[in-house]
C-alpha cells in the first residue's frame, strides 16, 4: 500500500489510507453513521503547520490518531457533513475561518473520552498558520439540521492545553458558542500577555448549550482587574431567540462595564435585561458595538450625543 501525501511541496507523506479490513479494534468501535462513507486515514507523522494539509485535493476527510480519536475535515464548499455527523461518539466541533485560500473548514473531533478529544484538539488547534489565511477558530459552532450538539465538556482541557492553542496563533480570533469554562481556564484566557480577540456566544441549539463561565465569570474579571495593559477586543452575546442568556451571574455583568482601560472595543450583542439595557453605554472603552431591539430600548436618543467615541448599531426589526 502506497502512502498518499496531502502536500505537494513536502516529499514525505503525511497519512497513509486504512484498508477496512485492516482496521484495529480501536477504530472499529467507532459507530458510523450509515450516511457516512469516507475512508479512515491514518497520520504517518504529525504537520506542524496548517499549510501541510492540500485542502484543494482532499475537501473532506478522516483522520485517525495514536490517542485513539478521529478527526473529521471538510471545506465548506461540501456541504455533506453538513447533513450528517460521520461518527455517534463524543464531538467537538470547530470551524476554521480563512481569508486568503478557504472561507471555511468545518471539523469534529471524535473519541471515547473528553480527555482524548482535548488532546486531539489541543494538536490540531494549535497547528501554525504560515500563509495567514486562517483567520479565526470558532469552537462548538457548526449548524447541524438535527440540532444534534457537541457533547465534549470543554472544561477537559488542561490550562497547559488552552495557553498552548492561543500561544501558538496570538492574532487568530477566537469565538466560543457552547460549553462552559472552569475558573483556571477564564484566567488563562484573561492573562495572555498579548491582545486577544475573543467572542463569547449563545448557542443556536438551545439556551442550556450556550457558553457559560462555571463561576459565573469571576476568576476572568479578577484576572483582568490584575491586568496592566489591554485585553484587546471582547464580545459577548446575550440574545438567543428574543431570550437572554447570561454568561456572567448578575453580579459580574456590572463588573465587565466597568473595567477601566481594559478593551480596545467592547462588543454587546443583545438586550441584557430592561433594568440593565443601558449598562453597556457607561462602560470605559475605546469603542462599543452595542446590538439590540428598538422595540426594548426606552433609554433617551439625547445620550447617543455623549457617545462620540462609541460605535452603536440597533436592529430595529
Amino acid at each position: 500500500m502506497e502512502p498518499e501525501t496531502m502536500n505537494d511541496d513536502d516529499s514525505s507523506p503525511l497519512f497513509e489510507l486504512i484498508p477496512p479490513d485492516e482496521m484495529s479494534p480501536e477504530q472499529r468501535a467507532f459507530r458510523r453513521n450509515p450516511e457516512s462513507n469516507l475512508p479512515l486515514y491514518r497520520l504517518l507523522r504529525e504537520p506542524t503547520d496548517l499549510n501541510e494539509f492540500d485542502w484543494e485535493k482532499d475537501d473532506s476527510i478522516l483522520i485517525w490518531r495514536d490517542n485513539q480519536t478521529i478527526l473529521c475535515l471538510s471545506i465548506a464548499m461540501n456541504m455533506v457533513h453538513y447533513r450528517c455527523r460521520p461518527f455517534q461518539e463524543k464531538s467537538a466541533s470547530f470551524i476554521f475561518h480563512g481569508g486568503n485560500k478557504h472561507l471555511f473548514l468545518l471539523g469534529w473531533i471524535y473519541g471515547k473520552s473528553d480527555a482524548a478529544i482535548a488532546g486531539m484538539a489541543a494538536f490540531f488547534w494549535s497547528l501554525k498558520q504560515s500563509g495567514g489565511y486562517i483567520v479565526s477558530l470558532r469552537i462548538g459552532t457548526v449548524k447541524d439540521p438535527h440540532r444534534e450538539c457537541d457533547n465534549f465538556d470543554l472544561c477537559a482541557l488542561e490550562p497547559d492545553q488552552l495557553s498552548h492553542i492561543l500561544d501558538a496563533n496570538p492574532t487568530r480570533n477566537y469565538y466560543v458558542e457552547s460549553g462552559a469554562l472552569s475558573a483556571e481556564q477564564s484566567v488563562i484566557l484573561a492573562s495572555r500577555p498579548y491582545p486577544l480577540h475573543l467572542t463569547l456566544g449563545a448557542s443556536r441549539l438551545g439556551r442550556d448549550n450556550c457558553f457559560r463561565f462555571s463561576d459565573g465569570g469571576t476568576a476572568f474579571l479578577d484576572a483582568l482587574e490584575k491586568r496592566e495593559f489591554c485585553f484587546g477586543q471582547f464580545a459577548t452575546e446575550f440574545q438567543m431567540e428574543k431570550e437572554s442568556v447570561l454568561p456572567f451571574s448578575r453580579a459580574n455583568i456590572n463588573r465587565l462595564f466597568t473595567l477601566t482601560n481594559m478593551f480596545e472595543k467592547l462588543v454587546v450583542e443583545g438586550l441584557l435585561d430592561e433594568e440593565n439595557v443601558m449598562l453597556p453605554f457607561s462602560a470605559p472603552v475605546n469603542a462599543l458595538s452595542y446590538h439590540i431591539h428598538a422595540k426594548t430600548f426606552n433609554g433617551p436618543t439625547s445620550i447617543l450625543s455623549t457617545l462620540w467615541r462609541k460605535i452603536l448599531t440597533f436592529d430595529s426589526t
